[in-house]
């Protein structure tokens, strides 16, 4: 009998070279997915979970002034286009302008009305930044009769303003990183009807008790503070309340709405309704290192890491995936420019929940300048779903 030995068969050098080839591709893709990943759940953290209202470079200079009229340059990287249509604040530090029409456009120089609501004209080459709220913080306290209040929270006392009025309340949660005075367009807006407005600030805010863990968690701690600040409110004589919410702020206004069937209604301004989802639209539009945008999945794994890092729930923080349990009306306000808070969320919802949800969205505007884009429709559809609710409970 006889015997054979069998080699293995050995594969050709080609052969060999590719499947090492493809092998080393797999693993500097996941390296590289792994790198990217971390960066983008720092930047989530830094940004997002951890607000600053920090120093930014200025929107834009004044480049000429004649009359009425201001022409401006915009800065690369502005934080806000000085160029943005609507009504706008500008602020150079010596001088507050309110901004009107764009009335021409030449490459980065703006011309538009103006008009001077604090200090001297505007001289050229000041540097100013943009402002949503239009109006310089002290005149509007002054004007509109914000008083200083403090109200207890579970982490302690929490700074408000207040503005005395009928037994309908609004409280007014700002976004992360802005303050009190985001409130005042809104108030400006509703000064005649009577209501009390009471705007408050929360966990995190400077100068005020900070959470343990330090960081946004889109309303799943902020909440018990936005109950607090209700029930200062019930304490006080409210028998209506409505939250308002901006932004991030709209996730604390969403959270404690779908704890409290109390509460009489919401109206929310560039919503984030799903922190997840803003965290990604974010990622996906800002540059990664050398590259203009984060790569395709490079999101999804960034908010996996930023999970673990800081201990974020995103389920949690997810009030589209609850909307079952919205049982009172809600009036969102959104753009659709709005880079922050995708206004895809916002649509979902009201396409949900119809019978309770109301969405006025506005062609052109971006994050937090829905009223600045169109005055008269933000100020009109306020003040319909206000009477409705009103005479509704």
């Amino acid at each position: 009998m006889q015997s054979y030995l069998l080699e293995p068969k050995r594969r050709s050098a080609p052969v060999r070279f590719l499947r090492g080839f493809v092998v080393f591709a797999v693993a500097v893709a996941l390296v590289g997915y792994a790198i990217g990943g971390w960066i983008v759940s720092s930047e989530i953290g830094d940004t997002i979970l951890r607000p600053s209202a920090g120093e930014s470079i200025p929107d834009g200079s004044v480049v000429a002034v004649a009359g009425d009229r201001i022409t401006l340059r915009a800065e690369e990287a502005a934080d806000r286009d000085v160029g943005a249509d609507g009504v706008f604040g500008f602020n150079t530090g010596i001088s507050y302008l309110r901004l009107g029409e764009i009335l021409s456009s030449v490459g980065s120089d703006i011309t538009r009305t103006f008009e001077v609501m604090e200090g001297p004209k505007p001289e050229m080459g000041q540097l100013g930044d943009v402002d949503v709220n239009a109006r310089p913080a002290e005149l509007a306290a002054n004007d509109l009769g914000f008083a200083p209040v403090t109200y207890r929270s579970p982490l302690g006392d929490m700074d408000a303003w207040l503005v005395e009025g009928s037994s309908m309340w609004l409280i007014y949660v700002h976004d992360p990183g802005k303050g009190l005075d985001q409130a005042q367009r809104l108030i400006a807006a509703t000064a005649g009807e009577g209501f009390t407005h009471m705007a408050i600030t929360y966990r995190n805010d400077p100068g005020q008790p900070a959470d343990p863990s330090g960081i946004m968690r889109f309303g799943v701690a902020e909440r018990d503070d936005l109950a607090a600040a209700v029930a200062f409110a019930r304490d006080h004589g409210a028998e209506q309340v409505v939250v308002v919410g901006y932004g991030a702020g709209a996730s604390i206004a969403m959270a404690e709405m779908y704890r409290d069937l109390g509460l009489t209604g919401a109206i929310l301004d560039s919503p984030i309704i799903d922190g997840e989802s803003a965290a990604k639209a974010y990622v996906e539009r800002s540059p990664l290192g050398i590259l203009p945008s984060a790569p395709p999945g490079v999101a999804e794994v960034g908010t996996v890491f930023a999970s673990l890092r800081y201990g974020i729930n995103w389920n949690s923080a997810d009030y589209l995936k609850r909307s079952d349990q919205l049982i009172v009306p809600v009036l969102l306000l959104h753009g659709t420019d709005d880079e922050r808070a995708p206004i895809e969320d916002s649509q979902a919802l009201a396409d949900r929940r119809p019978e309770q949800v109301t969405l006025v969205a506005v062609e052109g505007a971006g994050s937090d300048a829905v009223w600045n884009r169109d005055p008269a429709i933000y100020e009109s559809a306020v003040l319909d779903f206000l009477d409705d609710v009103r005479s509704a409970d």
